[in-house]
């Protein structure tokens, strides 16, 4: 967490990141993912999100994985949280069925806490619900 940017820590993180996918839902390595987002370099942190938005719904209700995605709806920039909103909100029943979820009301909690429109949107699709 505390040398992120030193040489042997960027190469050794960046060596995981090639099975970010993976590492999200491992049930160690999501601790991992969780801090490269809040504490890593740019690159590291879009290695993460490229690997949740590969299959985003299967993330936000994988035990493991939606803590991965609850952290980068809270500590990604604005733009990455956004995609992240956009994707999650494509499909309105959705956000119904991941607030049913045992996991998924975690990633909805955290989106409905976005200071944007799409937390509106969300509220609305679960309202209708």
């Amino acid at each position: 967490e505390h040398s992120a940017a030193s040489g042997p820590t960027t190469a050794l993180v960046d060596e995981m990141l090639d099975k970010a996918g993976e590492l999200c839902r491992h049930s160690f390595g999501h601790h991992v993912a969780q801090s490269v987002l809040e504490h890593g370099l740019r690159h590291q942190q879009r290695l993460i999100l490229a690997a949740l938005k590969g299959d985003l719904m299967r993330h936000a209700v994988n035990r493991n994985a939606s803590y991965v995605v609850e952290k980068a709806l809270t500590h990604c920039v604005e733009e990455d949280q956004h995609g992240l909103a956009e994707e999650l909100l494509r499909d309105p029943s959705s956000i119904v069925l991941l607030a049913q979820g045992q996991f998924g009301g975690y990633v909805v909690k955290a989106l409905l806490r976005l200071p944007n429109e799409q937390a509106q949107e969300a509220a609305a699709h679960l309202q209708r619900e």
